[in-house]
């Protein structure tokens, strides 16, 4: 990769980077993290003793880089069901089934649709928004690509996606 790659690229890359910092190492590190990493002047985390079992079933001490002050792994956390749904929109004249939805995401990013909820219409009218429930955050990141919204066609009928924000002290049709 040369500089004058890098040149006419930049933007490209400063909005992936962007992207990855605010997905990826949010995520992982959380904002609280980085605060902290700030405020401690990058100082390294203090050696600790772990017993470490060896083939024989003795248990001589090591050295190791873990960071004793370290919050317990949880590897399920419940995410709550707003900050993994996005709201849909559909084109006039043009819905969606909750089926076709669901096939859509299914097969281009794999089991990832927890649930998805249309719009309660009258008999005889077509649905123009719902919702649709991912199983994680992760998924709507990827659905989203970086964009605050995104617009798929699907079954040759456009789909617009933007996360969802609920609105309180309105009652909710869909």
């Amino acid at each position: 990769m040369n500089q004058r790659f890098s040149y006419y690229n930049r933007e490209f890359m400063y909005k992936r980077f962007m992207h990855i910092m605010g997905t990826v190492c949010d995520k992982i590190f959380g904002e609280r993290a980085a605060i902290e990493v700030d405020m401690s002047g990058m100082r390294p985390v203090p050696l600790v003793r772990v017993p470490i079992i060896n083939e024989e079933g003795s248990s001589p001490t090591s050295q190791t880089n873990l960071n004793p002050e370290a919050s317990e792994f949880y590897p399920r956390q419940i995410v709550p069901e707003e900050a993994r749904t996005m709201f849909l929109t559909f084109s006039r004249g043009y819905p969606l089934s909750r089926h076709e939805i669901v096939n859509f995401f299914t097969l281009k990013w794999g089991g990832v649709v927890e649930d998805v909820i249309m719009e309660h219409t009258r008999p005889g009218q077509n649905p123009q928004f719902g919702r649709i429930v991912f199983t994680t955050s992760t998924a709507m990141a990827r659905v989203l690509n970086g964009q605050s919204k995104a617009k798929f066609l699907v079954n040759h009928k456009h789909l617009w996606a933007r996360p969802y924000v609920q609105r309180h002290g309105r009652t909710r049709s869909c």
